[in-house]
């Protein structure tokens, strides 16, 4: 029961951190684009200079992480051992990469927003979950149902449709060249991002460190470390630094607030990116696609609304196809997990029958009814899918109350015989039970007549039944 009631605790934990991170992620991509939007609508020219602001407020991680430390310093009892910063150098190096790609990914979408309204790149940026999708099934095998494949569809459709009537999209005295650079660099930067959240996946996934919070957050820092390096040497090549001051005083409105825009730029990308790291660390980085494009509706509104931005035909019909993707989504999702809880109280209920008895242990009672033992199965998908069959019972078997035989396939590849004493009857009236051959693709496996009540069967699929273990 302690047990149990601790792994409740963790799962709730998880969700809320999960819940927590959704929240930052949904406010970092609406915020994101409006302010990066804002920046060069007033003004604001430097692609490299937004670039760099997309990463650079990492140093707002290291509150957290001091906080962290803190913690963990109070619950060791032996703390003169206890490090500041746990990241090994493979896994520095591997963060490291993924900052650069991060950097560049930067670059193609300050470069795309630019040069197109914030509803158009936005909604092309929501294409990067159908290859976040791709690259997840490579990376990481990312498992498909017919609803998320239905909500990739739906949303690369609804990105898609963007590019129908471009020219009604673009700015007063922007070239047909130039909109069209800003529309295929963005389409990239979708592309990037849609490979490196399932890396970041894969990272988390084949690290031989303990993935925990604190780490996941040194990933992030020296993630967008690099990326801001990166971005950094851009501006350097690119003389950028020096058009700063001259921009701050030409800005629409006013030196002061082009400062001001500059932080707030940083601070929402950086909460965004919190988001995202976290979600993957939570879930996968498919939900955490899926949540960016989920707010690609209220980014579109708010375009309208703040900046008067054009709302054609072509863009309503993106958002409808946008919500109908999530909807199909995150109901696929729900009855996925309702499947989790249901075949969860089966096996609670199974357990629950005898406290005392380990649920894997074959147990018989005596009586006076015929012999009767029926199989089944509670379906799961494994990689190999064994044959079984109901054990063969001999004529002269001395008969026993009715039971049902119980056969379990877990994920982890190990298939669990158990009778369930349905009349409840009490241990000691446990009988021996006569041999029984299973049928087993590959083979038969024999019970013999000396195994006892107390004997575990325990059959891995290699390719038969193989181990008979007393307990």
């Amino acid at each position: 029961m302690a047990q149990g009631s601790e792994a409740r605790k963790e799962i709730m934990m998880k969700r809320v951190v999960l819940m927590i991170n959704c929240i930052l992620l949904a406010t970092g991509a609406t915020g994101g684009p409006l302010v990066i939007r804002l920046y060069f609508i007033h003004g604001g020219s430097c692609v490299w200079i937004s670039s760099f602001l997309q990463a650079a407020g990492f140093p707002i991680i290291l509150i957290p992480l001091f906080i962290s430390y803190i913690i963990r310093r109070r619950s060791v009892v032996d703390n003169s051992k206890l490090k500041i910063i746990t990241m090994k150098l493979p896994l520095f190096v591997v963060s490291a990469i993924l900052g650069i790609l991060t950097g560049l990914d930067n670059y193609l979408y300050s470069y795309g927003v630019a040069r197109l309204p914030v509803s158009t790149s936005t909604l092309i940026i929501a294409s990067q979950l159908a290859f976040t999708a791709i690259f997840g099934f490579f990376l990481v095998k990312q498992k498909f149902t017919p609803y998320s494949v239905n909500a990739i569809v739906l949303l690369t459709l609804a990105a898609g449709i963007l590019a129908l009537n471009t020219k009604a999209d673009r700015q007063a005295g922007e070239s047909s060249k130039t909109y069209m650079m800003g529309f295929v660099l963005t389409v990239v930067a979708a592309i990037l991002y849609g490979f490196i959240l399932p890396l970041v996946e894969l990272v988390y996934k084949k690290t031989k460190q303990p993935i925990t919070y604190s780490l996941v957050l040194e990933i992030q820092v020296v993630m967008c470390f690099f990326a801001s390096l990166f971005c950094i040497v851009g501006i350097i090549i690119n003389n950028d630094f020096k058009v700063i001051s001259t921009e701050a005083r030409h800005f629409g409105l006013g030196e002061a607030t082009y400062y001001a825009v500059l932080v707030t730029s940083a601070m929402v990308w950086q909460i965004n990116f919190l988001g995202v790291i976290g979600v993957i660390f939570c879930a996968s980085s498919l939900l955490s696609g899926i949540v960016i494009a989920l707010m690609v509706p209220v980014t579109e509104i708010l375009a309208v609304v703040f900046y008067k931005e054009t709302f054609k035909a072509e863009k309503g019909v993106s958002i409808v196809l946008s919500i109908w993707g999530f909807v199909s989504y995150f109901y696929g999702e729900f009855k996925h997990v309702k499947e989790l809880e249901r075949d969860q109280s089966i096996a609670n209920e199974l357990n629950q029958k005898d406290g005392t008895l380990d649920p894997r242990i074959i147990k018989g009672v005596g009586g006076d009814q015929p012999r009767q033992r029926n199989v089944q199965h509670l379906e799961r998908k494994t990689k190999a899918k064994p044959i079984i069959e109901p054990p063969i019972v001999r004529q002269d078997d001395p008969p026993i109350d009715t039971q049902a035989m119980q056969v379990e396939v877990h994920d982890d590849m190990i298939i669990n015989l158990q009778i369930d004493n349905i009349e409840g009857q009490p241990l000691h009236n446990l009988e021996r039970i006569p041999s029984s051959p299973i049928l087993v693709e590959g083979g038969v496996e024999d019970l013999s007549d000396e195994e006892s009540v107390g004997t575990r069967v325990e059959e891995s699929i290699e390719p038969k039944l193989n181990i008979v273990q007393q307990l």
